[in-house]
């Protein structure tokens, strides 16, 4: 549990730096994290994705005395949040999306089908 939670402070550190001040980062699950990025086209995030995956893989962390490379799979979504039922349409497109990068193979970027 320590190099586990050693490597999820790893990844917190590096997004931290990566995002801006208004995004909105949190912990959504055991290993997966959630990034609103307000006033963001689709496109924007997408990149923005695929930089947080060059980043990390880019970045070192040692664990027991190894030197790990760590890999991350995203799934991007975007609509307009009016309400909280647009908001659990977002996440439920974006974990959908992430499932098929989770799926398709490791440090993989995918976007959901469906954009408003």
């Amino acid at each position: 549990h320590l190099e586990g939670d050693k490597a999820l402070n790893h990844v917190v550190d590096i997004i931290k730096i990566e995002i801006r001040d208004i995004d909105i980062f949190g912990r959504f699950g055991g290993e997966e994290f959630v990034i609103l990025l307000p006033e963001t086209e689709i496109e924007s995030a997408h990149k923005l994705a695929l930089r947080l995956c060059r980043v990390l893989a880019e970045s070192r962390l040692i664990l027991q005395k190894t030197d790990v490379s760590i890999t991350a799979s995203f799934g991007v979504s975007g609509r307009s949040i009016e309400s909280t039922s647009d908001l659990e349409i977002l996440l439920r497109d974006a974990d959908e999306a992430l499932y098929r990068a989770k799926n398709s193979g490791r440090n993989r970027v995918e976007r959901c089908n469906t954009e408003l």
